[in-house]
């Protein structure tokens, strides 16, 4: 693009776009919208015209602060699947980096803001910066407001930034020429190719100086609603595969870029809410004033209220009291629950999702359908938000994490982990069969059984005594290794009710028939039901085969020690 498409660009995201049946969405106004109604504000301002102060009855936030507790996701909930039974060690090392990897990254506070903004404003987009991945204003983003997406075409993010931000690798010579600014306005535009995308940051598009003035250029000036663009200058360009912005709705709108959240969904109940609540405060306000009338022209006109000192005898022919009281609060209260019980029916926040108590005589299976139709709906959004972090990690989270622990390094566990079982048991077979290749090259024999056995007993009991492991990772270590992304989004990795019936089920299986965990089949079944509750079976130290029962030693104090214990694994270190 030009100067004049780039320009043509930004002022159309101010115009309105008529939608299908006639109506007109503005992107600017809506966001505005939003942004008042979340905060509790109104657009006309905190009085009436008769001086009353006017009292927001503010229903969206709490709606949106219920749904983002339906859908917060966690680094807990990100779960890497071996796809091959040779991997489960090495995935199961890089599943533990990649959990801390993630912490040091702030990654888990990316997922906070996503599903704060995202039931707010009804969109996300997030970009890649050299800090990694983090969420950007809508109000900056500048786009066909008509298009599938804020991002999807041309577009262009608007920000400041100071002369120290700019990187050297712009050209901002002519820029700092043209004035001495604390702050210059960025445009970096993105544009649509056959061969992917043309990125351009332009800068002094619009400006003002310290004193107010206003430096452009005579050629490419335009004034649009009484703004004044001076001519661009291009700092920096670049060609893209891809851009560094990614985007999702909560809901999809047909005729527009930007989705809908609960707040737009919830303006006219909004409305309505207040409306209701100030027509209710006037009505209080005027019929709690007493009135009087009288016949008598000596006190008309006359406040006998204010005037009125007790005890004073009134000196009057008649005075009668005015019949003002009011006689409608009923239907304020009616209306309020009808707006309210509209609120709840289109946002499935009822008072079971709520936690406050259901209304008396309530049947169980009533209130049962509420519950399912709740977390029904919010599951679904957790899908939703799911597959998109999904596809996040899998093109450029995990990626990323495998270059920056590609080095070798040493991870540590602790006993209190709990995974620490099992990371005993692989250790222990990792250091018993690089210590019989030992000993056979050594012998030239194979140990018998009981001096297996002996060995892995004298390994475990020196891990025992250790309070921490500490794994020596080495280069490239998990860069081959095969895995599957998943996502928890049914949210019962932290149901203790759930993991406590699943964990009673399995012990209650192997009890009546030990055999179930070693026969493949079966034991493949009870894996898969523990992952749909959130329970990795390596925390139930199911996923190491324990040695055979029989072939324990007899008499283990007269076996001799063997002599390749004195090693160590190079990859394993206790």
């Amino acid at each position: 693009m030009n100067d004049s498409q780039h320009r043509k660009l930004i002022a159309g995201w101010y115009e309105p776009v008529e939608m299908p049946g006639g109506w007109k969405s503005n992107q600017p106004e809506t966001l505005k919208m939003v942004d008042l109604y979340y905060s509790g504000k109104f657009k006309t301002g905190q009085y009436d015209p008769q001086g009353f102060r006017k009292f927001f009855y503010n229903i969206v936030k709490p709606t949106c602060d219920i749904a983002t507790k339906f859908i917060d996701l966690d680094t807990r909930d990100i779960l890497l699947t071996p796809e091959h039974a040779n991997d489960d060690l090495r995935v199961f090392l890089m599943q533990r980096r990649l959990k801390q990897w993630l912490k040091d990254s702030d990654f888990g506070i990316l997922l906070n803001d996503m599903t704060y903004l995202w039931p707010i404003y009804g969109h996300l987009v997030i970009k890649k910066s050299k800090d990694g991945w983090k969420t950007v204003p809508l109000q900056s983003i500048r786009n066909n407001p008509a298009a599938k997406g804020l991002v999807t075409g041309s577009f262009a993010e608007v920000y400041t930034m100071s002369p120290d931000e700019m990187p050297g690798s712009w050209n901002t010579t002519e820029l700092f020429g043209r004035g001495e600014m604390e702050d210059y306005l960025i445009y970096d535009c993105f544009t649509k190719t056959a061969e992917g995308w043309k990125r351009e940051v332009k800068g002094d598009m619009w400006a003002r100086l310290k004193d107010g003035a206003v430096m452009r250029s005579a050629e490419s000036e335009i004034n649009y609603r009484n703004e004044k663009w001076v001519g661009s200058l291009t700092l920096f360009t670049e060609d893209l595969k891809e851009h560094n912005y990614r985007e999702l709705k909560w809901e999809h709108v047909a005729g527009r870029a930007l989705g809908r959240g609960y707040v737009e969904y919830l303006e006219d109940n909004q409305v309505a809410m207040n409306e209701t609540e100030n027509l209710e405060r006037k009505s209080l306000a005027i019929h709690s004033t007493p009135l009087f009338f009288s016949s008598d022209e000596d006190i008309a006109g006359k406040n006998v209220i204010v005037n009125y000192n007790p005890g004073q005898i009134l000196n009057a022919r008649d005075i009668q009291p005015l019949a003002n009281e009011a006689r409608n609060l009923p239907q304020f209260t009616e209306t309020r629950q009808n707006w309210g019980s509209n609120t709840e029916r289109k946002t499935f926040t009822s008072n079971i999702t709520t936690g406050a108590s259901l209304p008396s005589r309530t049947p169980l299976g009533v209130a049962n359908q509420q519950a399912q139709m709740a977390s029904s709906f919010f599951e679904r959004k957790r899908e939703e938000l799911g597959l998109f972090l999904k596809r996040l990690l899998m093109d450029d989270i995990i990626p990323n994490f495998k270059h920056d622990t590609r080095k070798e390094h040493v991870l540590t566990f602790s006993c209190a982990d709990e995974e620490s079982q099992y990371l005993d048991d692989a250790i222990t077979e990792a250091m018993v069969g690089e210590s019989l290749i030992k000993y056979v090259d050594k012998t030239g024999w194979f140990p018998s059984n009981e001096q297996k056995q002996l060995l892995r007993l004298q390994v475990q009991d020196k891990l025992k005594g250790k309070k921490n492991r500490y794994l020596k990772i080495p280069d490239g270590f998990w860069t081959n290794a095969k895995y599957m992304v998943d996502i928890n989004i049914t949210g019962e990795s932290s149901d203790v009710s759930v993991k406590s019936q699943l964990i009673q089920m399995v012990l209650s299986i192997a009890g009546t028939n030990p055999m179930a965990l070693q026969d493949p089949n079966s034991r493949g079944l009870i894996f898969k039901l523990l992952s749909l509750g959130g329970i990795s079976p390596m925390e139930l130290g199911l996923t190491y085969k324990s040695p055979d029962p029989q072939m324990q030693p007899q008499v283990a104090g007269s076996l001799a020690k063997p002599q390749a214990m004195q090693g160590a694994p190079s990859m394993m270190q206790v």
